[in-house]
């Protein structure tokens, strides 16, 4: 995708490594200002306390996801975690979803996963994984399109729709 940018848009003027490089050398400059979505952090330890294993399937760096995760303390919520370094194609193809959850022991089939993007719905959806599509990062009619199984607009919307709220006030 980002060779199609470059060569369409930039003109080759840049190689894709250096596009690369400077969207990641921009991100640094950014990390302190990076916040969490509201309700995310709550919906990922609800959804630990309720499901036997998670993964995540980024497509971001290693580096930034490793960022990421100790910034929040995200490490004891994921028992898998798949970079855009560990597959060969990323989102919109299947590898990612596919990796995931031949990492967890389990049937794309038998996996609910969480997107905010139609290239993750969609690379979902071919793996053969159930998609619940949040609007965090696309909106409505960018995620219906790409025919994710559920489309909500918030992270409670989603522990609703997911039950994980049940019992959270015993």
């Amino acid at each position: 995708m980002v060779e199609h940018v470059v060569r369409e848009l930039a003109g080759g003027a840049l190689s894709a490594a250096e596009v690369v490089g400077r969207k990641h050398e921009v991100f640094r400059t950014l990390h302190d200002r990076i916040a969490l979505i509201e309700g995310s952090l709550e919906f990922i330890r609800l959804s630990r306390r309720r499901f036997e294993r998670l993964a995540l399937a980024t497509s971001a760096t290693k580096e930034n996801q490793r960022f990421a995760f100790t910034r929040f303390g995200l490490d004891p919520f994921f028992d898998v975690v798949v970079t855009a370094e560990e597959i060969a194609r990323t989102k919109p193809h299947p590898d990612p979803y596919l990796r995931a959850s031949a990492k967890l022991g389990l049937d794309p089939g038998a996996c609910l996963v969480i997107e905010d993007s139609t290239n993750g719905v969609l690379s979902a959806k071919r793996a053969g994984c159930a998609v619940a599509a949040i609007t965090t990062s696309f909106s409505r009619e960018e995620l219906e399109g790409a025919n994710a199984d559920h489309l909500v607009d918030s992270f409670s919307e989603l522990t609703a729709l997911l039950g994980l709220d049940e019992g959270r006030a015993r």
